[in-house]
């Protein structure tokens, strides 16, 4: 929990001028939470290296410890992680992801190694920022499988659902994603539903502030990751086959996402009249 303490404030400290500069709160309820392609990088005044959001909140992902953007990504340049190299960025615009459900997607190339790789939307208190409330999680497992978590450890209420005899660590670009749509945890590979587990726990989602975390600690080989994206409403079984085969920039252009936290048409529709 240490490194989680060191970010979180290093977060609250360099984006306590930016959070909100710009925002447009009616966009929020497109419920896109945030988008990382992972193009280039700049600096903020203090010196800090980070790459931009392409969602409508506008928040700036930082690159600590060694973490880096390179060639040779799923679509241009791609994150590199190894080690305790971190990716980061945080919000205080809190996501009411227990109603209207989640999703978390990225493309990875991962070597197999002894160490995992975490996607995380973490919940704090700003009042208490050393305690994680409410987490949510897509990881790779040392073995090449996937897991989603879904907690809150205020009540110790989790949701986990970890795949079987699937090995994407093999050095080769996979889609990934874990979502919550229809009452329904959903994890995926490729594109495909690999493991489906109806809600029989509800832990809800809590906090004032979401610290957004990508590492691979313990790891002694790169993974490269690209086209992460985190949102505050469940995609479909089909809807992540349609992200999966066009990418996510085409996806988010044709698929607005209506007030209510659905996409406002379905997938095949946009691309029956194209």
């Amino acid at each position: 929990m240490k490194t989680l303490t060191v970010l979180t404030i290093l977060l609250t400290l360099s984006l306590a001028n930016i959070l909100h500069a710009g925002l447009d709160t009616d966009t929020l309820f497109n419920h896109v939470i945030a988008v990382y392609h992972f193009e280039s990088t700049k600096n903020t005044d203090g010196g800090l290296l980070y790459t931009e959001d392409s969602g409508p909140q506008d928040l700036p992902g930082f690159l600590f410890d060694g973490a880096s953007l390179v060639g040779g990504g799923k679509s241009g340049k791609c994150l590199s992680l190894v080690g305790d190299d971190a990716f980061a960025a945080g919000t205080r615009n809190f996501p009411h992801l227990a109603s209207v459900g989640f999703s978390i997607v990225a493309w990875i190339k991962r070597p197999q190694q002894n160490g995992g790789l975490v996607f995380s939307m973490i919940g704090i208190y700003a009042a208490d920022r050393e305690n994680v409330v409410s987490e949510i999680d897509l990881g790779v497992t040392p073995t090449g499988n996937i897991k989603g978590t879904h907690g809150t450890y205020p009540t110790d209420t989790s949701a986990v659902l970890t795949t079987q005899d699937e090995n994407i660590s093999n050095n080769k670009w996979h889609h990934i994603a874990y979502t919550l749509f229809a009452n329904t945890y959903t994890l995926f590979i490729d594109g495909e539903a690999v493991l489906k587990h109806e809600a029989t726990v509800f832990p809800g989602y809590f906090g004032d502030e979401v610290l957004f975390f990508i590492s691979s600690p313990d790891s002694t080989r790169k993974t490269l990751i690209d086209e992460v994206g985190f949102f505050e409403t469940g995609f479909s079984t089909y809807e992540i086959k349609g992200l999966y085969e066009d990418g996510l920039a085409k996806f988010l252009e044709a698929m607005s996402v209506s007030p209510q936290g659905r996409l406002a048409t379905t997938w095949g529709e946009i691309k029956t009249r194209r």
